[in-house]
């Protein structure tokens, strides 16, 4: 997070810094009385809150052509097998009786939410989607989330993926991209998948 906010601030000053080079007033002054052409305390101010909205709208300052709100959606998890549960419980006459319960369904994944339990849980330890983009991009990146263990029951992460790769079944630019969990952090039984993104630059048609 530092490390963006100061590189965005950083390239907006450096940016306006330019634009007035031909003057000699402060790029920084303490005036916000529009006298000279430098950046006032209160321009500043409102440059790193704008890094600040950026960054906290995503927390990464990048646009996420797989998130689904945005176009993007879930094509197949080929023969992935989804996780069930058989510890949750129903009440019925006030006697607990044991049922299958679903996780997430796969889409979770191109969904904001990183609240604990908020995951897509695959059976095993390999797995795959494959995500149909919002647009056709040059990717240039990927993003993918976990809780952190300080957030995790018992702080354990151990079902976290932990080797993946990303393909895709076309030629660039891409529209469709398939993510493969080859293994996680030890889990026996299952694998969360919390989030996943795709950054890139767009490609007008």
């Amino acid at each position: 997070m530092r490390s963006f906010i100061a590189n965005t601030v950083s390239d907006k000053i450096h940016s306006e810094f330019l634009r007035q080079q031909s003057t000699f007033s402060p790029i920084l002054s303490s005036s916000d009385s529009g006298d000279n052409m430098g950046l006032s305390v209160d321009q500043v101010r409102h440059i790193v809150r704008e890094a600040l909205s950026i960054y906290d709208a995503d927390k990464t300052g990048q646009v996420d052509y797989a998130l689904e709100s945005s176009g993007g959606s879930i094509l197949s998890t080929r023969c992935t097998e989804v996780y069930f549960s058989d510890t949750s419980r129903v009440y019925v006459f006030n006697i607990p009786v044991p049922f299958l319960s679903s996780t997430n369904s796969p889409s979770v994944i191109i969904k904001p939410g990183m609240s604990p339990g908020e995951c897509w849980a695959f059976r095993g330890s390999q797995g795959s989607v494959v995500i149909q983009l919002a647009a056709l991009i040059h990717i240039s990146s990927f993003t993918m989330e976990h809780i952190p263990r300080s957030l995790a029951i018992q702080g354990r992460i151990d079902s976290a993926p932990k080797d993946f790769s990303v393909w895709s079944t076309n030629a660039p630019p891409f529209n469709i991209v398939e993510l493969k969990v080859d293994s996680n952090h030890g889990h026996l039984e299952y694998t969360c998948l919390y989030r996943f993104r795709v950054h890139g630059t767009f490609v007008s048609k």
